[in-house]
């Protein structure tokens, strides 16, 4: 509730400090009811002769209330420092003030106001007179700072003076409207609500329609002109206690707040609307005028742009220049200095805005622009946009400037982060020595609730990579932050911490997909040992691993803990393959990988490389891979042609020709069956051309006329009489003839 008593208006505030001011009145009697020697009593008549010095001392204060060049702010103050004066005749100054030309009279009434909320008791009732002559004055401004001034005062009798004045006819309306508006800011305390309700029985109508405004303020409910139900209200309210009816305005003061509190934020709503409805129109008249300008002047134009007085111009140039940069073309020597003289714009935004254009060019002999900056920029977001791009531009002399931002302890968290971040990005630049100590005390010195701030610091430290910071990296390998986490794996990754791969195995069944992908990774580098793939081989499987990113970066893994497959035994790879038996296409793709490096290395026996192959091609097979299987049989034929051993060769020679036929490529089918079937007996190419009519026979049956009408065409021209055995021609005639008339 404090906090929304704290949000408004000026004059929120003061009727805010006026119910605080009845609180302390009903916490302690000793505030009413008794008059201070200063304020009260036998006046300033009666006191004591003013000195020499004191008289000076009202003189300058008159000279400078009365001033007219001394500004209304200066004036005021001047005027609040009279009535705290502690000597005689202060008042009779302000008083005759009060009746002065020139501003005087409002200074004074401010003053009133200002001492009237923090120090009630210095408050003369010598003033209230003058002011409620000042009610109803010709000079409206006036009268308001007037009403303002006679609601500063406490005592039951300025509400009663200002009840008379409301109620005498005899006087201008102005005036009495007036009165009742003063009474109207003070509808915390019980006795002024009297009073505008005793009001409500005057018969002119512009004064009980400003009392209804006033208790309008004093209520939560509205019964509009029903003067009627407003005295029963009262009524109800008279007979509250003093402690519940103060608790009653504090509720009701809390309510109004909301209220203004709401009105304030639409009103916010609108004039930004309103702000970013002028911005888009300036935007695309710039633009219109942009694109109609010829090609050759736009350099110039956006020059002109950038140095010119309105800050919306400005900004639209910048950004026509990073559209540029963002679509490869590169601004000209002209435009890039506007873009540097913008660093030091009066406006953040535009400075910003000049500080990504940097970051985007990526010129590291602009990094001195940018430290030329951070030496005088105070904006906070201008200040992590320039540590942000000094990472982008890859300069080593932007080091000691982030060292020295990590270790100011006033430093905005934002800043630290992005020097932190920026450093990391410079980690490859060498010269980082100077780095790893703050580093490393910035973040034990980093409250544990900032996760923001040791996420930066630990990235950085893995981006550095530095060995120091291994005791980080595996202290936050437990964190259950997955963030932290991340940046730990990095860690541990980049100083090669082997020692932690238990670790990181865990993580392989972490909750977030993230920290499972780069602990894959991580294992992968790190990873020797076979006992290392049984968690990333579960990781392979999509009934276990959902996430595709995860599942890549295991097989990845998976390849790297295999790689150097002149060191591992043929078995040893053989055996990782068939513990991938749940997962053919993956087992598929580690054969062809191990049979290519066999090959290439030439040291694996020819035995253990036809296993190879036969079990492949067996995979490919199954998965119904007949085109990828080709190449496979094919060299498996010519192993087994080279070994002379007929038996399997024949049958290889009849694998290939099926997985020819059934790859459906007539290329490549013709080619492998012709070179088959030139090495093959009488008997064999019979085999061969009973095998080529069994799928031309299935086509027919199928009806497939189409695809069996081109077969038989390249059939002919490829395979020649007597090329598969006696008769061939006639065979293919036979199935030519059965095709469908309709078909023909």
């Amino acid at each position: 509730m404090i906090e929304e008593l704290g949000y408004g208006a000026s004059v929120n505030r003061q009727r805010f400090g006026v119910l605080l001011a009845g609180v302390f009145v009903w916490a302690s009697p000793l505030l009413v009811g008794q008059e201070t020697v200063a304020a009260r009593g036998g006046g300033d008549a009666a006191a004591t002769p003013l000195t020499e010095e004191q008289r000076k001392e009202l003189d300058r204060h008159r000279v400078v209330i009365t001033d007219s060049p001394a500004g209304s702010k200066s004036r005021r103050m001047m005027a609040e420092s009279l009535l705290e004066l502690d000597f005689p005749s202060r008042i009779d100054v302000a008083i005759d003030l009060l009746a002065a030309l020139d501003g005087a009279p409002e200074a004074i009434c401010e003053a009133i106001v200002a001492v009237g909320m923090n120090r009630p008791g210095q408050l003369d009732d010598r003033l209230v007179d003058p002011l409620l002559d000042l009610l109803g004055h010709e000079r409206a401004e006036l009268s308001n700072k007037a009403v303002s001034a006679l609601s500063a005062f406490r005592d039951i009798k300025v509400a009663d003076q200002l009840g008379a004045l409301a109620s005498d006819a005899s006087r201008p309306i102005g005036a009495r409207v007036a009165a009742v508006e003063a009474l109207a800011r003070s509808t915390d305390r019980r006795e002024v609500v009297k009073v505008l309700v005793t009001l409500t029985w005057q018969e002119n109508r512009a004064v009980v329609a400003k009392v209804l405004d006033g208790l309008r303020q004093a209520s939560r409910y509205d019964f509009g002109d029903d003067v009627g139900q407003w005295r029963s209200w009262w009524s109800r309210k008279d007979h509250l206690s003093e402690d519940v009816w103060l608790r009653d305005r504090l509720d009701l003061e809390v309510l109004h707040r909301r209220g203004l509190r709401a009105e304030l934020d639409a009103h916010e709503r609108r004039t930004g609307a309103r702000r970013q409805l002028v911005a888009t129109r300036i935007d695309e008249l710039l633009r219109m005028n942009y694109l109609l300008t010829p090609q050759g002047q736009r350099e110039t134009m956006l020059q002109r742009l950038l140095s010119d007085a309105m800050e919306e111009y400005r900004l639209f140039a910048l950004g026509v220049v990073r559209e540029r940069i963002a679509e490869g073309d590169s601004p000209g020597a002209g435009v890039r200095e506007a873009v540097k003289v913008c660093l030091a714009d009066s406006s953040a935004a535009v400075r910003v805005a000049g500080l990504e254009i940097v970051g985007n060019l990526k010129n590291p002999d602009d990094a001195a622009a940018v430290l030329d900056l951070l030496a005088v920029e105070r904006d906070a977001s201008a200040r992590e946009t320039a540590f942000r791009v000094l990472g982008s531009l890859k300069n080593p002399t932007a080091i000691p400037a982030l060292v020295s931002e990590l270790t100011d302890p006033s430093s905005p968290v934002g800043c630290v982060r992005e020097a932190a971040n920026a450093l990391g990005s410079l980690g490859g630049q060498g010269q980082v020595a100077s780095a790893i100590g703050p580093l490393r005390k910035r973040f034990a010195e980093a409250p544990a609730n900032d996760l923001r701030l040791r996420e930066s610091l630990l990235g950085a430290m893995a981006l550095l990579g530095d060995p120091a910071f291994q005791p980080e990296f595996v202290a936050n390998l437990r964190s259950d932050s997955p963030e932290l986490l991340l940046k730990a794996i990095r860690g541990v990754e980049v100083v090669e911490a082997k020692d932690q791969l238990d670790a990181l195995l865990d993580h392989l069944n972490h909750a977030d997909p993230r920290v499972r992908q780069l602990a894959a990774k991580a294992v992968g580098t790190l990873g020797s040992d076979q006992a290392h793939l049984a968690g990333l081989i579960a990781r392979l499987n999509p009934d276990v691993e959902d996430n595709e990113g995860v599942r890549n970066a295991a097989w990845e893994a998976f390849r790297a803990v295999l790689s150097g497959h002149f060191r591992n035994p043929p078995s040893l790879l053989l055996e990782s393959a068939a513990r991938l038996d749940r997962l053919p296409d993956r087992q598929i793709d580690l054969l062809e990988e191990v049979i290519s490096d066999w090959v290439v290395s030439n040291n694996v026996p020819a035995q253990v490389l036809t296993d190879a192959r036969e079990e492949l091609v067996r995979l490919l097979a199954a998965g119904e891979k007949h085109t990828e299987a080709i190449p496979h049989l094919h060299q498996l034929w010519q192993d087994y042609q080279a070994a002379q051993d007929r038996e399997a060769a024949g049958a290889t020679r009849m694998r290939l020709v099926r997985a020819c036929l059934r790859g459906g490529r007539i290329d490549p089918m013709i080619e492998n069956i012709s070179e088959v079937a030139s090495q093959a007996d009488a008997d064999g190419r019979l085999e061969i051309a009973d095998v080529v009519m069994e799928h031309l026979e299935s086509k027919l049956d199928a009806g497939e006329a189409s695809e069996l009408r081109s077969l038989l065409e390249r059939f002919e021209a490829g395979f020649p009489e007597g090329s598969l055995g006696p008769g061939w021609s006639d065979r293919l005639q036979d199935i030519s003839a059965r095709i469908p008339a309709e078909s023909n």
